[in-house]
């Protein structure tokens, strides 16, 4: 915590103790590399953000069972590009 504030690596967990998702907090946002997983264990998303909280560069989401679903580049909290 910073002034009040939460801030550094984070990593939150789902009741079985497998890891729910993680990644760099500032000033109450996410930054940098950010991943969410399915309860299996298996990533749901992998984003990455700016220092302002917005998405930023190659976002990628995934199905339950691990194989990629949707991948794509994002600039300034918005898709930009081709998305596949």
């Amino acid at each position: 915590m910073v002034n009040g504030k939460a801030d550094g690596y984070a990593k939150l967990y789902y009741e079985n103790g497998r890891v729910s998702e993680e990644g760099q907090w500032k000033n109450k946002i996410w930054v940098g590399d950010y991943k969410y997983y399915f309860e299996n264990g298996n990533p749901a998303y992998v984003w990455k953000f700016d220092e302002t909280g917005k998405r930023n560069g190659m976002q990628i989401y995934y199905h339950e069972n691990g194989n990629k679903m949707i991948e794509g580049e994002w600039a300034d909290g918005k898709e930009t590009g081709t998305i596949t």
